[in-house]
């Protein structure tokens, strides 16, 4: 069995999530393993689940995806 990459999906918009969600869970080596709606969630999340990959937005409430990826 082929172990998947984990992904988090972080945008402010859920239909964006949803649409990236089904993009990526169609690729048979990957799983999206969580999804956040701002800046300060996904540095929360990432440390939580430790996804190898972060498809992060840019521009993102609380705080901006370029400071969350800093942190990350």
């Amino acid at each position: 069995m082929t172990k998947k990459i984990t992904v988090l999906l972080v945008d402010d918009h859920s239909l964006v999530r949803r649409g990236f969600r089904r993009i990526l869970e169609d690729e048979p080596d990957m799983v999206v393993v969580g999804e956040a709606g701002d800046g300060e969630e996904a540095v929360k999340l990432t440390r939580q689940l430790k996804p190898q990959v972060v498809v992060m937005d840019c521009a993102l409430p609380k705080m901006n995806g370029l400071d969350a990826t800093r942190q990350i």
